[in-house]
């Protein structure tokens, strides 16, 4: 095996683990390497050396005689891109659905306001770009999603600060994240295009304020979005699990 191959087999076995280690296959202690190694049809060095990409990213802890630990999701190294991919790979819980709200919160209302100010011409073009697709596709087409996330995505570029755009990486997943958990969603009107064209239009006049209003009524929005879908979904699983008692209850009695 060449050794392109062998970087190659251990990032396809470290994504596999990363899925199952979220999934929470293992719990809390993972299997000896030997078996992992046995499962994945692979050998213990190679096992060994994607056992070590997640080491490093903060997923796993080695200790003698206690095996290798599965940390708590606070320990990873969440703005790492593949920690990222792992983690919107799998379906997202409430608590962490709402840490990204939180975040997009604080990010994007001041990301506009810098954007207003420093936005380039091309940037601001591409911007209005963006917008112009959002209204010429179906908002359930995966070309409105495209735009709708260059925009948010555009914005965070044209803030010029350069801690934000190293954020870029978790707004990008956690904005796709949000588009797919409330889509389809053909509720998405003409209004709400409009609200994402109020925020350009602010940044093209060159007007902060505006910006960050304009943003935080749509972040707004979106958390508004994902609390309705949270709680429809608790409501279809809570009727689910009603419509499993009724009919036990009409099963004849031993």
């Amino acid at each position: 095996m060449s050794k392109t191959e062998n970087t190659s087999t251990v990032s396809q076995v470290s994504d596999r683990l990363a899925l199952n280690i979220v999934g929470g296959k293992y719990g809390e202690i993972l299997p000896p390497q030997e078996e992992l190694a046995l499962n994945f049809g692979v050998s213990r060095t190679l096992m060994r050396e994607a056992l070590s990409m997640l080491l490093v990213k903060g997923m796993l802890e080695m200790r003698p005689r206690l095996g290798t630990r599965v940390l708590p999701e606070r320990n990873w190294k969440i703005f790492n891109k593949d920690v990222i991919d792992w983690c919107f790979a799998a379906e997202p819980d409430q608590e962490f659905l709402g840490d990204l709200l939180d975040l997009r919160e604080v990010i994007e209302p001041r990301a506009a306001s810098l954007a207003a100010v420093r936005a380039t011409p091309s940037e601001k073009a591409a911007l209005r770009t963006a917008i112009n697709g959002m209204r010429a596709w179906p908002s359930t087409s995966p070309e409105f999603a495209a735009h709708d996330l260059d925009l948010h995505v555009g914005i965070i570029r044209a803030s010029h600060n350069q801690l934000f755009i190293q954020l870029e990486v978790i707004v990008r997943a956690s904005i796709a994240t949000m588009i797919s958990f409330v889509s389809p969603n053909p509720g998405i009107t003409a209004a709400a295009v409009d609200a994402h064209e109020r925020i350009v239009n602010a940044i093209e006049a060159g007007d902060p304020v505006a910006a960050d209003l304009a943003m935080r009524a749509l972040v707004e929005r979106a958390t508004d979005n994902v609390h309705e879908r949270m709680g429809s979904l608790a409501h279809e699983e809570h009727k689910d699990v009603g419509t499993i008692v009724r009919d036990d209850d009409c099963l004849p009695k031993s």
